[in-house]
C-alpha cells in the first residue's frame, strides 16, 4: 500500500492551485506535496531525508550552519529543515512480536504511525520496551499504514477513510 497514493501535486487535495485560504489548511504546493505525497509513506520519507541523515551524521549540516548557507534556503524548505530532529543512531524495525518480560498480562497491537517510525523509531522501541516490562506481549501489524490524519484535517476525509480501512484490515 506504500507504493500507492498520490505521486504527483495534481493528485493531491486541491490540485495544483490550492483554494482560497481558510478553505484549506495547506497553502501551496510543496506543504501538499511533502504533507500528502511523501509524509504517509514511510519509504520515501526514509529517501528523502537520507542526504539530511547524512549530512548529519558527517557533520556537513554543522558546518553550512556555521557559515550561514541555510538562511538562503526558501522559507518553507528552511522551516523544514529547522525541525528536522537530530539523527541519533540507527534503529531496526520493530520485529512483529515482542514478548512480554515476566508473567503476560495483555496482549497489545502497537501503532506505529508512518512519521514516528522514520523520524521517531526510538520511540517505538521505548513504547514497546515499556509495554514489555508491564507484562505486555506487543504485536506490531506490518500491514499498518498512515492513520490519515493529515488527511483528515485537511479535509481529503477519502484518503484519511482509505487510511483507515487499511488499518482496520491490518490490526
Amino acid at each position: 500500500m506504500e507504493g500507492t497514493g498520490a505521486a504527483n501535486v495534481n493528485d493531491l487535495p486541491g490540485g495544483p492551485n490550492p483554494p482560497a485560504r481558510g478553505e484549506q489548511k495547506t497553502h501551496d504546493w510543496f506543504h501538499r506535496f511533502v504533507l500528502f505525497g511523501m509524509f504517509p509513506y514511510p519509504t520515501r520519507v526514509r529517501l528523502a531525508m537520507a542526504p539530511a541523515r547524512l549530512a548529519q551524521v558527517i557533520g556537513v549540516d554543522w558546518l553550512l550552519e556555521k557559515i550561514g548557507l541555510f538562511k538562503l534556503l526558501p522559507a518553507g524548505l528552511k522551516q523544514l529543515h529547522d525541525m528536522l530532529p537530530r539523527f541519533r543512531y540507527f534503529s531496526p524495525r520493530l520485529p512483529e512480536f515482542l514478548p512480554a518480560h515476566g508473567q503476560r498480562r495483555a496482549r497489545v497491537a502497537l501503532f506505529t504511525g508512518c512519521i514516528g517510525d522514520v523520524i521517531f523509531r526510538e520511540t517505538n522501541w521505548a513504547t514497546a520496551r515499556v509495554l514489555q516490562a508491564n507484562g505486555c506481549d506487543v504485536v506490531v501489524p506490518r500491514g499498518q499504514v498512515c492513520c490519515g490524519a493529515i488527511h483528515y484535517h485537511a479535509g481529503n476525509e477519502r484518503s484519511a477513510l482509505d487510511f483507515m480501512a487499511q488499518n482496520c484490515q491490518a490490526f
